[in-house]
């Protein structure tokens, strides 16, 4: 499939020729991502009694402080709807694990 003419415009150049040394090179990438993955996530590793929470849906904004690193200690309430305020990251999404 992954010759098929669904796939053909990721590795071809405007010529239409196959470049598969860029094939390969995505490819190894794509492995070493899911190495990377496996070695974060090897489920042997986590100790008995973790994680806290599996699956915890968020949406906040987290005030930034440079002085501390990316956020600050202190988040607004999860409840806040409206603009995102300057100087704050939002957080919307699931938390596969705490």
């Amino acid at each position: 499939q992954r010759l098929s003419d669904k796939y053909a415009p990721l590795f071809t150049n405007e010529d239409g020729i196959r470049r598969e040394k860029d094939e390969i090179e995505w490819g190894r990438s794509a492995l070493d991502l899911l190495n990377n993955y496996y070695a974060l996530e090897d489920p042997t590793k986590i100790p008995r009694g973790n994680p806290v929470e599996r699956e915890k849906w968020y949406n906040v904004d987290l005030p930034l402080d440079p002085s501390l690193g990316v956020t600050a200690a202190a988040a607004p309430s999860a409840a806040q709807q409206g603009p995102v305020e300057k100087g704050t990251f939002h957080v919307k999404g699931i938390v596969d694990r705490l």
